[in-house]
């Protein structure tokens, strides 16, 4: 929650949390608690803001992105905010 709070406030925060192996953290930690409803949801909220700048998209691909976040649409089919959160940062890595 941390993380997305921070790449919500300043644009500039998402290419230093990115470098920072920022997304690579929220990935593990949503492959570690895939059945939390509120780590998905916290963690697709942050991967769309920090889907918004070219250095995380790589570091979120590179670190096989697509695949948690399609598993969090997968795993949680009746959150409606995670389905949401999710399909933007998808939207967000291939534009």
């Amino acid at each position: 929650k941390a993380l997305f709070q921070l790449s919500s406030i300043d644009d500039n925060n998402d290419s230093k949390i990115a470098c920072a192996g920022g997304c690579k953290i929220i990935l593990e930690a949503m492959r570690a608690h895939k059945t939390v409803v509120d780590v998905q949801e916290q963690g697709c909220r942050a991967l769309k803001n920090l889907a918004a700048t070219d250095e995380a998209k790589k570091c979120i691909s590179h670190e096989g992105g697509i695949q948690v976040i399609l598993d969090a649409m997968r795993h949680h089919t009746q959150q409606q905010h995670i389905t949401e959160h999710a399909c933007q940062a998808l939207i967000n890595l291939v534009a």
